[in-house]
């Protein structure tokens, strides 16, 4: 399958990135490459079922971001990628029932707000706020007092990328959108959405 074969391109990718970035820990764009290529195939092996694998790929991922972040606080670029690691780590977390997933995806938004501050332009870092904001919701349900917490932070996601989806053909919008909207029980809404995402091909 297609994403089989991906996992074995990036697999390959981290044979020959990891030895240069323990060679040269200090080569920030060997560090970055080997981070990127955790975070893909925690996705991919997220989307495959092995959560146990994609757990433990997104925090060394999350880490390796962390120091990244650290080094050069002002590269939104590495700020977007943690906020990414930390928002799938949240999810993995609470699928697994994990009482810290809220931890988690608390960082993630953390880091999603400064993102939409600093660049309140840049789609991709509203998408990345948004979907932190879906997770935030699916824990905040399963908690105290959780569909009050739930709606807010899933409003949240509509206030940030709503009328930016509505116009945009970018499926990293549109996507965190149709979610929130359905959850919000704005179905007619949400169905729009997701037929042009289907249109698109996206699944």
């Amino acid at each position: 399958s297609g994403r089989s074969a991906a996992l074995e391109l990036l697999q390959q990718a981290r044979a020959l990135n990891d030895p240069l970035t323990a060679q040269d820990p200090s080569n920030r764009r060997w560090q970055k490459l080997s981070a990127n290529i955790r975070l893909y195939q925690a996705r991919l092996l997220r989307a495959a079922g092995d959560a146990p694998a994609a757990a433990r790929l997104v925090g060394e991922a999350g880490v390796m971001f962390e120091i990244l972040t650290a080094a050069e606080p002002s590269d939104w670029g590495y700020v977007l990628r943690l906020a990414a690691a930390r928002r799938l780590e949240a999810d993995l977390r609470r699928a697994a029932g994990r009482a810290d997933a809220a931890a988690a995806v608390g960082q993630a938004l953390k880091l999603g707000d400064s993102l939409i501050r600093a660049t309140p332009e840049d789609d991709i870092a509203l998408a990345e706020f948004a979907q932190a904001c879906v997770v935030a919701g699916r824990i905040a349900a399963a908690g105290p007092g959780g569909n009050e917490a739930a709606r807010r932070n899933w409003q949240r996601a509509i206030d940030v990328v709503g009328m930016r989806a509505k116009e945009s053909g970018d499926w990293r919008l549109l996507d965190p959108a149709a979610r929130v909207l359905a959850y919000l029980g704005r179905s007619e809404e949400s169905r729009a959405l997701i037929d042009r995402l289907q249109r698109f091909g996206y699944q």
